[in-house]
């Protein structure tokens, strides 16, 4: 979430950098145009490896999900008496575990 958040505010601040790049290069103020665009490039360095890091924890917490659901799903099929495999087919069970928990 905090990197979420950080990304976020990075992203919103780079229009407002740009503004005083256009400001100070108007006035003529290059050294402060520098220093600005210094900030510019950090500020999206920043934001790139906040949303990095908030796509790769969101993934593993997905796979971790997903995981957690198939376990749960073999859980119970494993536990079904003889005469319920009569009626399913196996093809079936096989594609809720892998496919269908994938989905969700």
């Amino acid at each position: 979430m905090i990197m979420l958040v950080l990304g976020s505010a990075a992203s919103f601040l780079v229009p407002y950098e740009i503004g005083m790049v256009v400001d100070q290069m108007t006035k003529k103020d290059w050294n402060a145009t520098v220093i600005t665009c210094s900030v510019m490039i950090g500020i999206i360095f920043l934001s790139g490896v906040a949303s990095g890091v908030r796509g790769s924890v969101f993934n593993i917490m997905s796979e971790k999900i997903a995981r957690d659901l198939r376990y749960d799903l073999f859980y119970f099929l494993i536990r079904k008496d003889i005469g319920w495999y009569d009626e399913n087919k196996t093809g079936e069970i096989l594609s809720r575990i892998s496919k269908d928990t994938a989905v969700i």
